[in-house]
């Protein structure tokens, strides 16, 4: 899978430079396989600390498709999934023979009954902004709008940035701040 830093928060570089919003800000920066590389704070107290994780776990796919806390997060869990793995699979379809995409797909193939299930399907998907529906011990559920974000210097590199309802946003403010 390659070399996969997470870092905390913004990073400098060019892509986290347009996302200096605050850690309330629920931002994941990933790049052509879905490394998580760049979490903000808000990030990862609603979804997962990439920072916790073993470094070959640290992988969106990985976490959606392995990982039970995934099925907790998301309330529309299966939609989700789907819909992230037919990106996959678009990405994939842009790097043919790329021994990454290879081995990532076998890790979740041997991994994943759903992954087992749905691959055969050749669904794909292109990036796009949207809706998420998150739910949270502490908050509840939430509903985020998201854009994504390609730098022109690295278009395999991603930034979905997402936004919640004014009140929500302040909510998790409130949570990152506690800590």
């Amino acid at each position: 899978m390659g070399r996969q830093v997470v870092r905390d928060d913004v990073d400098g570089s060019a892509v986290g430079a347009g996302s200096r919003a605050g850690t309330r800000a629920p931002r994941v920066r990933s790049s052509t396989r879905w490394p998580a590389l760049c979490a903000s704070s808000a990030a990862r107290a609603l979804w997962t600390d990439w920072l916790l994780l073993a470094p070959e776990a640290r992988n969106v796919l990985w976490w959606m498709f392995t990982d039970p806390a995934a099925r907790m997060v998301f309330v529309e869990w299966e939609q989700e999934a789907s819909a992230l793995l037919a990106r996959f699979r678009s990405a994939a379809a842009r790097h043919p023979g790329d021994h990454g995409f290879e081995e990532l797909t076998a890790r979740l193939k041997a991994a994943s009954p759903e992954i087992r299930a749905w691959w055969p399907r050749h669904d794909i998907a292109p990036l796009g902004s949207g809706i998420k529906r998150l739910r949270h011990p502490l908050l509840g559920e939430q509903e985020l709008r998201h854009v994504v974000l390609l730098t022109a210097d690295d278009v395999e590199q991603k930034l979905v940035a997402f936004r919640a309802a004014d009140a929500d946003q302040a909510r998790i403010a409130e949570l990152v701040a506690a800590g």
